[in-house]
């Protein structure tokens, strides 16, 4: 059986923007325009267009003079987020827990706890985030896809089962459900959660992309083509949909000068049109590359994946790959090692993972 364990797209939902934080939801808290500083309105500017490092310094200077402004801490905090120092954030958001944007403070406060690896915290975080705006079904899913990004899975599972409380016929909440049991070796459960997706989601983007993640999961790669396909062909074709549809055509056993090569290569080009960044697109044109014998470019894509992605074993394996074929030996043997690494402490954090999930637990997760 060919298992999305063993392939992980991280990001399913949320077109993984670097380090998983999403301004759509997390926008720049604005400021009173009588008392903002210039530095915080331009630090804010800046953040808005995701220059978070350049922001930072201005924020600052900007605190030195407001020490108590709600917004200048909390958009100041959503940068140290966005670019992974969570211990700078935590402090900061736990000084203006309870006041404005709760669940917003309580969600970047989740994530920075996901990226330390503090899950009881998180969770706590979590459970007062849906307290603050329960049917918010964006902030479960963002959670969600921090737990992704650090390969939580457990977490995530909560996660999202916390909010289907809420919201019962959330179909991306079932779908993602589907994700995290499958990461953790539940493949009944699994495929409940898919099936029960796309019957939530009929004609919809995300009803096809649980069919044809659950066809990958179970090997049937005939039928999440023809779902991929069908989905695209009606009008769907998100960033999701397309990566799988170039992911399926790929495990088909495309090669150059195929049909479905191309027509892989031209659903992952439209994919990256869409979000240069979006890494499972990169991933899999960069196994394309492979087996076009077009080493470098390869490794640049996967070298971003790499940079997007630090945790995602695919990532490193199909880069070892790409270093080896290259003639750089050197570096294959350097990413290995960094691969049995994360592949080892996956294993770990699974079979520390409670309840009777365990029971699929004892293969090694592969990339």
């Amino acid at each position: 059986m060919v298992s999305l364990v063993h392939e992980r797209l991280h990001g399913f939902l949320t077109g993984a923007l670097p380090v998983f934080l999403l301004l759509v939801l997390l926008a720049p808290t604005a400021f009173a325009q009588s008392s903002a500083s210039a530095d915080a309105k331009q630090a804010a500017e800046l953040t808005r267009q995701g220059k978070f490092q350049d922001a930072i310094p201005l924020f600052l200077t900007a605190l030195r003079g407001a020490p108590d402004e709600f917004a200048i801490k909390f958009n100041l905090s959503l940068c140290y987020v966005a670019l992974a120092e969570f211990d700078k954030a935590i402090p900061l958001l736990d000084s203006i827990r309870g006041s404005q944007r709760n669940a917003n403070v309580e969600n970047l406060l989740a994530q920075s706890y996901i990226g330390t690896g503090q899950s009881g915290k998180a969770f706590t975080s979590v459970q007062r985030a849906a307290n603050a705006n329960p049917r918010d079904e964006k902030l479960y899913l963002y959670i969600a896809d921090a737990c992704n990004a650090y390969a939580n899975y457990d977490l995530g599972l909560k996660t999202v089962e916390l909010g289907l409380e809420q919201l019962p016929r959330a179909a991306r909440l079932h779908y993602q459900r589907g994700v995290f049991l499958a990461l953790l070796e539940a493949p009944a459960e699994a495929n409940r959660a898919f099936d029960e997706a796309t019957k939530l989601a009929v004609g919809d983007s995300i009803g096809y992309v649980a069919a044809v993640h659950k066809n990958l999961f179970i090997g049937n790669i005939a039928e999440a083509l023809r779902a991929a396909r069908e989905g695209v062909r009606k009008g769907k074709p998100d960033l999701l949909l397309l990566s799988f549809l170039g992911e399926a055509l790929i495990r088909n056993g495309v090669a150059p000068g195929d049909p479905g090569f191309a027509e892989a290569r031209g659903a992952l080009e439209q994919a990256l049109a869409e979000r240069p960044s979006y890494s499972p697109a990169l991933i899999a044109l960069a196994k394309l590359d492979l087996l076009d014998r077009h080493w470098s470019e390869a490794i640049v894509r996967l070298e971003k994946a790499r940079q997007l992605e630090p945790r995602n074993p695919t990532v490193y394996a199909n880069l070892a790959q790409a270093y080896r074929l290259s003639g750089d030996q050197p570096h294959a043997r350097q990413i290995l090692a960094i691969l049995a690494r994360i592949n080892q402490e996956q294993v770990e954090r699974i079979r520390s993972a409670p309840g009777e999930r365990k029971a699929g637990y004892g293969q090694a997760i592969r990339p």
